[in-house]
C-alpha cells in the first residue's frame, strides 16, 4: 500500500464488486488488521464484512496469516456478515481453558459472556478455584491470555467488561490463565471490583444501542492492554441500583466464597522423590508380610502405577484405602503407604474417611516408570518358582542300580503314536526319513561333560530365594556418597566399580577379576579409602585372605548377583551424574552487568550485515517451510540437518536490582545446574525461585532439573527472568558482594554451530540449484522420450 514494503512483505487481494486491491500484511498480523486497513481506505464499516476463500471457504478472522492457511498474493472475497436470528447472544463459542495447574477445561458459552462468569462458571463445576485463590492472605489476580491473538486481559474488572464477542471470537477459542500476587486481599480486590462493575453495566446497555465504529475500536485497546480499576462517577448509577438487589449480590457472592473455600484443595507439599524412599518402602513391606501377601501388595501397586503412566483417570489419583478390598490387599500395611507418598502421594482429610491424592505438581511420569519397573522386577524375585536343589557331598563312581518294571500305560502310548505316524502322507515321512542330522565338528563332548560335573558340584543360585538383600547394596552407596569430599570423586568410585561389576557378569570364572590388589593406587584412592566401595565389595562375596588384597572364592555363583547389584549401581550412577557440571569457573565465565547503562562501543564492535531484512526473513522462512515438506517421514535426514554447538550463553534478569547475569553452560548440561548456579549468587535468605522464559513458559526446579538445556530450547542462547515465589521483607535476590561487581551491559556474540557449514551444503542440494539443475535435466529428459515416441521409437 505505501510502496516502500511493496513485493518485500507478503500480501493478499481483496476482491469487493469486481474491483481487485492489494494488502500488505505481516506474518503475526491477523487478519482483521488487513480487513481495517482495507475498510478504513474504502470508508467502510469493518465489522459488517468478513472475508471468504474459495477454497477455505470464510476464514477465521482473529488468526495471524502465518496461522491462515492463506498461502502469499492469494486473493480473498470481501462479504457482508450473515446476520443470525438471535444476535452475538445466540451464537455459541466452545471455550477451553489451561488452568494455573496445567489442566484442560472446556464448555460451551454464548458470545455474550465475560471472561470472569466463564471462569466462575468453571469454578463451580470443576472447582478449579481460579478467582477466589490467595497465597498468604494476599489475593492472586487471575489473568486471561488468549491462545491465538496472545492478548492479556488482567483483574477482575477487565474480565468483567470484557466479552467473547468484544474480542471477536466465533467457533472455538483457547486460553491460559495465570495467577499474579497482589498487595490486597480478596475482600478489598472484590468490593472495588464491584463497583466498577455497576457502572459497565450501564455502559454496556448503552453500547448495545448505538453499535458504532470508535466504541468498539475503544473495547478491543481496553481488551489489548490491562486496564486499571478508574475511580467513576456512580452517584446517578446508585439511585437506579436497589437496596435489596445489593444485598442479594452481597449474600450470594459471600456463599461462594465459603464453598471455594470448604472444595479448594491445598496447595501441595514441596516433594523430595528419591528412589531410595521406594526401594526402603519395598524392603519394610517384605518385613511385614508374608510371600502372598507380598504379591498380592506388589500386583495392586504395580496396577496402580501403570494406571498412573497410560491413563488420565482421575479415580487411580484419589485412593481410599479404607475400601475392604484395597485394605485387605494394601492399606492394612504401613510399607504401603509410605511407598505411595514417596511416589508422590499425599495425605487429605475428608469427610467420608482418609484420602490418598495425587495432585497434577507432584505427579512426576519419569520418576513413576522407574518405582514401576523395580515393583516389577520384584514381582518377579518372588513369584518365581522354587526348584529344590539337592547337592551330593560326595560322587559315586558305582553305576546306578535299575530296576525292571513294565509300563503298560507307556506301551499304550506308543502304540497310539504309531497309528497316527501311519495315518499321515507317505511323502512328508519319506521326506522327514530321508532328512540327514548334521552335528557341527567344532563342538566338543569332552568339555561338555565337564560342564555338567561343575555344575552338580557348585549348584546354580536359586532367584526365587535369594541369600542376599539388595537393601545392602543402597545402603553401601549411600556411604559411599558420604564418604566422598565431592561428587566428582564419588562418580569415579562407582565408575570403577562398575567396571568391576561388569568384569565379573561376563567372565565369571576367571581368576583375574576375582582378585583385586588394594595397594594399587587407584584402587587405594577410590575404594579401599572409602568404607561404603568396601561394603559394595563384600555384598558381592569379596573376602580379606591376606593383607592388602580381596579374594571371591570360586564357590560364589556371581551371574544373578551381579546384574542386580551392577542395574541399581548404574541406576545411582545416573541420578549423580546430573549433579556433575560439566564446565568449570573459567569456562562458565560469570559476568554482572547493570541493566541501566550500556557500553556503546561492545554494540558498535558487534559483526555487520546481521539485520535482514523483511524480504531476507520471509525467503528463509520459505525456505525453510520447503525443507520441512521434503523432509516428511525422514528422520534419519533430519537428525543429520540438527545443529550441533559447543556452548550456549544465558542471561537472567533480576529486575527488581536491574541487574542482568550472563554465563555459558554446555548444551549436555541439565536444568539442576543451570539453577545450581543462580542459588550460589543469590543471599541466604532468599527462597524459591523460578525461572520464566518470555512470554508464558516457565522452568521450575521440581520438573525440569532432570532436562537437558537443549530439551529445554535453551541452546544457542536464551534470556530468562527470575521470579522469587515468596517475596522476602528482609534479604534481597543477590549477595552484596556481587552487587559491587556490576560493570556496563556489554554485547555479546552468539556461538555458531559446528556444523553449520554441513546443514548448509545439505539445504542446497535439498531446495538449492542442485535441485534445480536436477529437475531441468529430468525435464529434458521427458521432453527428449516424448520425442521419440511422437516418431515411433519405443523402450527396449
Amino acid at each position: 500500500e505505501d510502496g516502500t514494503h511493496k513485493g518485500r512483505m507478503p500480501s493478499i487481494t481483496i476482491r469487493y464488486n469486481g474491483a481487485p486491491t492489494r494488502v500488505t500484511i505481516k506474518p503475526n498480523e491477523t487478519l482483521r488488521d488487513a480487513l481495517e486497513k482495507y475498510c478504513a481506505k474504502k470508508k467502510l464499516r469493518a465489522d459488517a464484512y468478513a472475508f471468504k476463500h474459495r477454497k477455505h471457504g470464510l476464514v477465521a478472522m482473529n488468526t495471524p496469516f502465518r496461522l491462515s492457511r492463506l498461502d502469499n498474493n492469494t486473493t480473498v472475497e470481501l462479504v457482508p456478515k450473515l446476520k443470525s436470528s438471535g444476535g452475538a447472544s445466540r451464537s455459541r463459542v466452545r471455550v477451553a481453558v489451561t488452568t494455573p495447574e496445567r489442566k484442560r477445561v472446556q464448555g460451551t458459552f454464548p458470545a455474550s459472556t465475560s471472561l470472569w462468569s466463564i471462569l466462575s462458571s468453571f469454578d463451580e463445576e470443576k472447582k478449579s478455584n481460579m478467582i477466589r485463590r490467595e497465597l498468604d492472605g494476599k489475593y492472586l489476580v487471575p489473568s486471561v491470555t488468549i491462545g491465538t491473538t496472545r492478548k492479556t486481559i488482567t483483574g477482575p474488572v477487565a474480565l468483567q467488561s470484557t466479552t467473547l464477542h468484544s474480542l471477536h471470537i466465533q467457533g472455538s477459542t483457547l486460553m491460559r490463565v495465570t495467577l499474579i500476587p497482589s498487595e490486597m486481599s480478596l475482600e478489598e480486590t472484590l468490593a472495588s471490583s464491584f463497583d466498577t462493575k455497576t457502572t459497565e453495566t450501564a455502559s454496556s446497555s448503552k453500547r448495545e444501542i448505538s453499535v458504532d465504529e470508535k466504541v468498539e475500536n475503544k473495547v478491543l485497546e481496553t481488551c489489548s492492554k490491562e486496564p486499571e480499576p478508574k475511580k467513576m462517577k456512580v452517584d446517578n448509577l446508585k439511585k437506579k441500583v436497589d437496596v435489596d438487589q445489593d444485598s442479594k449480590i452481597e449474600a450470594s457472592s459471600s456463599k461462594t466464597e465459603v464453598k471455594d473455600k470448604k472444595t479448594s484443595l491445598p496447595p501441595p507439599k514441596a516433594l523430595s522423590l528419591h528412589i531410595g524412599n521406594v526401594n526402603a518402602a519395598i524392603a519394610k513391606l517384605r518385613k511385614e508380610t508374608d510371600k502372598e501377601e507380598m504379591i498380592m501388595a506388589l500386583q495392586t501397586l504395580r496396577h496402580i502405577l501403570t494406571k498412573l503412566t497410560t491413563s488420565k483417570d482421575e479415580k487411580f489419583r484419589s485412593l481410599r484405602l479404607s475400601v475392604s478390598k484395597l485394605n485387605a490387599r494394601l492399606g492394612r500395611f504401613h510399607a504401603s503407604r509410605d511407598f505411595l507418598i514417596a511416589v508422590g502421594f499425599s495425605k487429605y482429610k475428608k469427610s467420608t474417611g482418609l484420602y490418598y491424592v495425587l495432585q497434577p505438581e507432584a505427579e512426576d511420569a519419569e520418576f513413576i516408570r522407574e518405582a514401576l519397573k523395580i515393583v516389577r522386577e520384584e514381582l518377579l524375585i518372588e513369584s518365581a518358582p522354587a526348584q529344590e536343589i539337592v547337592v551330593e557331598d560326595k560322587v559315586s563312581l558305582e553305576p546306578e542300580k535299575t530296576e525292571l518294571s513294565f509300563d503298560w500305560e507307556a506301551e499304550r502310548k506308543k502304540k497310539e503314536d504309531q497309528k497316527t505316524k501311519e495315518k499321515q502322507p507317505e511323502k512328508t515321512r519319506n521326506l522327514l526319513e530321508k532328512m540327514q542330522i548334521v552335528e557341527p565338528m567344532s563342538f566338543d563332548w569332552e568339555k561338555e561333560k565337564d560342564k555338567e560335573e561343575e555344575k552338580a558340584l557348585n549348584p546354580r543360585m536359586d532367584i526365587s530365594k535369594p541369600e542376599y538383600n539388595l537393601a545392602d547394596v543402597r545402603k553401601a552407596l549411600g556411604m559411599l556418597r558420604k564418604d566422598c569430599p565431592s561428587v566428582k570423586d564419588c562418580l569415579a568410585s562407582m565408575r570403577l566399580l562398575r567396571v568391576i561389576t561388569a568384569n565379573l557378569q561376563k567372565e565369571p570364572r576367571k581368576l583375574q577379576y576375582r582378585k583385586l590388589k588394594l595397594t594399587k593406587a587407584a584402587i587405594q584412592a577410590k575404594i579401599a579409602s572409602r568404607p561404603g566401595a568396601m561394603a559394595y565389595l563384600a555384598f558381592l562375596g569379596f573376602i580379606e585372605k591376606e593383607k592388602g588384597s580381596l579374594e571371591l572364592p570360586l564357590s560364589n555363583e556371581m551371574d544373578v548377583k551381579t546384574s542386580r547389584a551392577l542395574s541399581i549401581l548404574t541406576r545411582v550412577y545416573r541420578e549423580l551424574e546430573v549433579e556433575m557440571p560439566m564446565f568449570d569457573a573459567t569456562a562458565r565465565d560469570v559476568r554482572i552487568f547493570d541493566a541501566e547503562t550500556k557500553n556503546e562501543d561492545s554494540f558498535a564492535k558487534l559483526p555487520r550485515g546481521k539485520a535482514k531484512s523483511d524480504a531476507q526473513i520471509v525467503a528463509e522462512s520459505m525456505r525453510e517451510a520447503k525443507v520441512r515438506k521434503a523432509l516428511e517421514g525422514k528422520h534419519l535426514q533430519r537428525q543429520k540437518l540438527r545443529r550441533k554447538y559447543e556452548k550456549t550463553v544465558i542471561r537472567i534478569s533480576f529486575r527488581t536490582q536491574k541487574i542482568v547475569v550472563q554465563a555459558y553452560f554446555s548444551p549436555q548440561e541439565r536444568g539442576y545446574q543451570l539453577f545450581q548456579c543462580i542459588r550460589e549468587l543469590l543471599d541466604p535468605g532468599t527462597g524459591d525461585f523460578i525461572l520464566r522464559i518470555p512470554p508464558t513458559r516457565e522452568i521450575r526446579p521440581d520438573l525440569d532439573t532432570g532436562k537437558t538445556l537443549e530439551e529445554l530450547k535453551l541452546v544457542p542462547a536464551a534470556t530468562l527472568n527470575f521470579i522469587a515465589l515468596k517475596k522476602s521483607s528482609g534479604a534481597s535476590a543477590l549477595r552484596h558482594d556481587i552487587l559491587t561487581k556490576k560493570k556496563p551491559l556489554e554485547a555479546t556474540v552468539i556461538p555458531k554451530a559446528i556444523n553449520e557449514a554441513e546443514i548448509q551444503k545439505a539445504l542446497d542440494e535439498i531446495v538449492g540449484p542442485a535441485q534445480k539443475l536436477r529437475k531441468k535435466k529430468e525435464t529434458k529428459r521427458r521432453k527428449a522420450e516424448d520425442l521419440l515416441k511422437s516418431f515411433g521409437f519405443g523402450k527396449s
